[in-house]
């Protein structure tokens, strides 16, 4: 059997994933730093590979936790 995670996530679920501000995620589309996909006028995703790529967290949970608490205490 395959394991299937989801991979897209609209904007409020990769600010709660990433620990971080919904302002922050569309800041950092904004600037570039992550890529977003329109899917239809309103309609935002993000595939959550691409993103953590970008930020240069590897694709493992212990790195995704690390990154998470290090923002936590800035």
């Amino acid at each position: 059997m395959e394991n299937k995670f989801k991979t897209k996530y609209r904007a409020k679920e990769l600010a709660e994933f990433l620990g971080i501000g919904l302002s922050t995620v569309w800041k950092w589309t904004k600037e570039g730093k992550i890529k977003s996909y329109v899917v239809s006028k309103g309609v935002t995703v993000f595939d959550i590979n691409e993103v953590l790529e970008d930020l240069g967290i590897k694709d493992n949970k212990s790195e995704v936790i690390k990154w998470v608490i290090e923002r936590q205490l800035d």
